[in-house]
């Protein structure tokens, strides 16, 4: 049985919206060379939206990552990056309304952690932001053998 969103005049779908999220994705996509995925997820990034498949990327390597990946990006949210490659491959996705270098976004990010701009191909736009310290455990740390002392 079809019905309406609450909020709009479509009719809601048939299957739900599918999101995929893929950390490390220059290992899955990288610019160079092939992967067993990188086929699938290429297509994936042409052809995603249409059967209702977003894809959300992550990577500390911009530099690295098939152009595909650059080119087909709705939203980019990048940190600060130093290294030319990165900066060359974040200039590539926006230089058709970049006013000034990617490099310039960088500098003029304050150097506070979570510091961050946004790349909005849709309004042509690039807004800076921060995001708030993480409240949560971080799971991510390497072991180590050497339990640390508590102090009284």
């Amino acid at each position: 049985s079809k019905g309406l969103d609450y909020f709009s005049d479509q009719e809601e779908r048939e299957h739900p919206l599918v999101w995929m999220f893929l950390d490390e994705a220059h290992e899955f996509l990288p610019l160079h060379g092939k992967t067993a995925a990188t086929d699938a997820l290429i297509q994936l990034l042409r052809e995603g939206r249409q059967p209702g498949i977003s894809l959300v990327l992550a990577t500390q390597q911009p530099g690295q990552i098939h152009r595909d990946v650059m080119t087909q990006s709705d939203i980019v949210i990048s940190h600060r990056v130093t290294s030319q490659p990165d900066l060359e491959a974040l200039n590539y996705i926006m230089q058709s309304y970049l006013f000034e270098s990617i490099k310039k976004y960088m500098d003029d990010l304050p150097s506070l952690k979570g510091s961050a701009i946004i790349l909005d191909d849709n309004s042509e736009r690039i807004y800076p932001m921060r995001i708030r310290p993480r409240f949560t455990w971080h799971g991510g740390e390497a072991p180590t053998t050497i339990k640390a002392e508590k102090r009284l």
